[in-house]
């Protein structure tokens, strides 16, 4: 299962809040439907009926469940901003063992 580092939690959280995601909404990874073996995130009010819920200490993630494999040895971690004016990016890691 896809896991989070403290500071994708982070930024998850806020990405939500400035959102103003409703109670019970999150992050959402789907395969990407223009890209072929990309990903997209976005912000939803709940989940999918497939979806793999991971429910975390805050804003809870949301992963399709044909991304599921994809992303199933990862860790979800915060990528530096390219610009000080920029919003940090994610990006995904291998797990250290």
């Amino acid at each position: 299962m896809l896991t989070l580092t403290e500071n994708a939690q982070s930024a998850v959280d806020d990405v939500a809040t400035r959102a103003d995601l409703p109670a019970g909404g999150g992050l959402r990874i789907a395969r990407s439907a223009v890209q072929p073996g990309g990903l997209e995130l976005a912000l939803t009010p709940a989940p999918e009926s497939t979806d793999q819920v991971i429910q975390t200490t805050g804003t809870p993630v949301f992963v399709d469940a044909d991304a599921a494999d994809q992303l199933d040895e990862l860790v979800l971690d915060t990528a530096p901003a390219p610009t000080p004016d920029a919003e940090p990016g994610f990006v995904l890691t291998p797990k250290s063992v």
